[in-house]
């Protein structure tokens, strides 16, 4: 059966989701911090990651005390182009944001900054941090570690996060370069949100502890809950396919959000229901260090169109961050879709917090 889809403005949800986080108990700051975050990746087109998460990731958990709220960032030690953040098991969509703001600070005065968290939580799209540099004309960087759910090659143990990286660069286009992606197959958002939607996962995403695909979302998500299922690393489950790649670059991003900061390695198993410390890492390089800042931008978006405009195979070829901008104009144009299990998630906030909002689908 064909599930509906229904269309909702990026104003109207953020306005939702801020009244959501404000009624969860979130200090106003704090809250159009968390909104700004989760209706990014909606209105450009990574349902994975937004207002489909709004309930269980965030407001369930800070219902719960897993995640505390309006908690203030504690430097454990800092220098003039570093530092080490305590997020004293904060909100990650919120920390996230103070986190690059400080790196931003520093790189304008130093030319290079970089933040380490530890003791935080999910902070929603890797991009988010890196945008932020991006439009200060800096090049950003962020990656954080998450629950234990990718195996090794030869192991069907999950050992590593899905653990992603971003790397942002401003450009003279009408967006910025932007490369945000896990270090594994696919994250398991998106698992989530074809459960959402009622789609099977294609192979090589998901084994079971025989090393069998499973293409079932609802059955995948439970498995990896029992830790008996893994997620593929990039590249998929084979030397031949270069998955060691995938999850040595993945077992980076492991590093560099746990060792410096001194923050728990592999921190907790899918889904958080117990407090876990998350750790992050955000870079800003100011180039007008090395090259003046319009002339960055200007070789960044030439790269960009030689690439292209590069001779393809009939379909377009787009750069990193061009597909996401482009779905941001046609959502400015149609709204963001919202998929059945989403509204009834929404439903059940409106109800349980008293939130006065009507959605355009009901005043219709």
């Amino acid at each position: 059966m064909k599930k509906t889809v229904y269309y909702e403005s990026e104003t109207l949800l953020r306005e939702f989701t801020y009244r959501s986080f404000i009624a969860a108990g979130l200090n106003n700051d704090d809250a159009k911090i968390a909104s700004e975050v989760l209706l990014l990746a909606d209105s450009r087109g990574i349902d994975s990651h937004g207002i489909g998460r709004l309930k269980q990731f965030y407001l369930d958990k800070i219902s719960s005390g897993v995640i505390q709220i309006n908690q203030p960032i504690s430097i454990i030690k800092e220098s003039l182009s570093a530092a080490v953040i305590d997020a004293q098991n904060g909100l990650g969509l919120v920390v996230a944001n103070q986190a690059m703001k400080l790196a931003i600070e520093k790189a304008k005065k130093t030319g290079i900054a970089i933040i380490f968290v530890r003791n935080s939580s999910h902070y929603g799209i890797a991009g988010y941090g890196p945008l932020l540099a991006a439009r200060e004309g800096l090049i950003g960087i962020s990656g954080t570690n998450a629950s234990r759910i990718v195996a090794p090659i030869n192991s069907s143990q999950p050992i590593l996060g899905t653990n992603p990286i971003a790397v942002s660069f401003p450009s003279d286009e009408p967006f910025p370069f932007l490369l945000d992606g896990a270090t594994s197959t696919i994250s398991v958002g998106k698992i989530e949100y074809y459960q959402k939607i009622g789609k099977s996962l294609p192979n090589g995403w998901v084994k079971d502890a025989l090393g069998n695909d499973v293409n079932h979302p609802a059955e995948a998500l439970a498995g990896i809950k029992r830790r008996e299922y893994t997620l593929s690393p990039l590249g998929g489950f084979s030397e031949l396919t270069a998955g060691f790649k995938g999850f040595g670059l993945g077992l980076a991003i492991e590093l560099l959000s746990t060792v410096v900061q001194k923050g728990s390695k592999f921190c907790g198993s899918y889904p958080q229901e117990v407090q876990k410390s998350v750790g992050h890492f955000f870079i800003a390089i100011n180039p007008e260090l090395f090259i003046e800042g319009t002339e960055l931008k200007k070789s960044v978006g030439e790269t960009l169109r030689t690439i292209r405009n590069s001779q393809n195979s009939g379909e377009s070829i787009m750069v990193s961050g061009e597909k996401e901008y482009l779905e941001s104009l046609k959502r400015q144009e149609e709204g963001i879709p919202i998929s059945e299990a989403v509204v009834r998630d929404l439903y059940s906030i409106r109800e349980q917090y008293k939130i006065p909002i009507r959605f355009t689908w009901e005043q219709t």
